[in-house]
This record gives C-alpha cells, structure tokens and sequence, in this order.
C-alpha cells in the first residue's frame, strides 16, 4: 500500500512503505449472478460494489451477460441486490474484458471491450449512481447508463488492457496501456485520456518503452 505522498515520488522509483490487515468477509449465503469471467468490478460507494460484464451462466446457458450486478453491505456482511436503470431503454451492451474507473466528480467512464474476438465494443459509455433515486429501495441503486462521444485519439478498438486514473498539472486523466485488438494483436501504445475534454493528449514520459502486454493490472 502505497501513501499519497509516496505513491508518485517525482522522478524515484515507487517504494512500499507499509501493508494494511485484510480479513475474508463471507457473504452471508450462495451470491447469484458471480460466476463469471471477463468482468469488471468497481466500487461505486463504500457500502456497494458494481459488477458489469463479463461471460457466465443465465438461465442454464453460458453466454455474454447484460444485467448488471451490485454487492451491498449489510450487517457485516454482503448480500445481492438489484439494479434499475434510470432509462429503461438503455442496457448493457454485453462487452467483456472492459475497464471501468469511477472518477471524483462520482461518474464513472467504461472503456474498450469486446463482444467477440471479431466485434469490439466502440463507443465509450458514463455511468452513474443516482442517489436517492429510489427512496422505497435505498440498498438498490438506479444506475443512469449513457453513450459518451468518440474519443478523439483513442481510435484503435482494444480490451484486456488497464485504465488507470492519474493526475498531471492538475488535470485529470485515465492512462489506457497495452490490451488487445482485432486479430488478438497485442498493442504496445498508451494514451492519456483527458477527462474533461475527453480527447487523448500527448504526455512527456521518461524512461525505457515497455513491452506490448494485455491482461495486466495498474494502479
């Protein structure tokens, strides 16, 4: 665990300077709807977690999966519970091996993905929590789900990559790094994704090009 002042040192490698204790959390009972791979969970409020993706089971057949799936806090523990979409003609376009971050304005920004080797999933999407939404069910969020425009400079469709959020002069970004394309080429670029106008930017970076790389992490 790295902390704020030593997480980013300027120009020193990163160090670790502590561990934090983790302890299992059962979930209280079976969890539907979290067999699956290809996924991407991120914590949307301290007591949720929001699952979105991925490939599984539904209804007794593996396929690409469109509901999306929330872990709520309850009791020291986690149970399962329901999502509403604030428009109810929007829905998960069943893209896997996607990135979301959820961001500090509370929105969060899913990147990259694919239907199949041979079908990329284009078009960025925004996310969002709408608190207070539904005041008869208030462990269950309405989740508004919506088309962003193209990212300028981010034409090359890719997954399996990483999106990591940092900061740079002040302004906001999501650094996206390696993943694979169309015909499961593995791409060596990286981009720094301008949150506000959404449009890549070009960023100073010192040292050594890394290799091409897909399925990593970064944080």
């Amino acid at each position: 665990v790295f902390s704020r002042m030593e997480a980013s040192p300027p120009r020193c490698a990163p160090c670790f300077s502590g561990t934090v204790a983790a302890s299992v959390c059962g979930a209280g009972g079976p969890v539907a709807g979290l067999k699956r791979y290809g996924h991407c969970s991120v914590l949307l409020t301290p007591d949720i977690i929001l699952t979105t993706g991925g490939f599984g089971d539904h209804g007794g057949r593996h396929c690409r999966l469109t509901e999306l799936h929330i872990l709520v806090k309850h009791l020291g523990g986690w149970r399962s519970g329901e999502v509403r979409l604030a428009e109810l003609e929007m829905a998960w376009d069943g893209r896997l091996f996607h990135t979301v971050n959820v961001l500090r304005s509370g929105w969060a920004v899913v990147l990259g993905g694919r239907k199949s080797p041979e079908s990329p999933a284009l078009p960025p999407l925004r996310l969002k929590g709408l608190t207070g939404a539904d005041p008869l069910s208030p462990g269950n969020p309405v989740i508004e789900l919506a088309p962003l425009p193209p990212v300028e400079g981010l034409s090359v469709p890719r997954w399996r990559h990483t999106a990591t959020a940092v900061t740079q002069g002040g302004q906001a970004y999501l650094f996206v790094y390696g993943g694979c394309s169309s015909g499961q080429a593995v791409l060596t670029d990286w981009r720094f994704l301008h949150l506000e106008g959404l449009h890549c930017q070009q960023v100073p970076v010192e040292g050594p090009v890394p290799a091409g790389r897909h399925s990593h992490s970064a944080c």
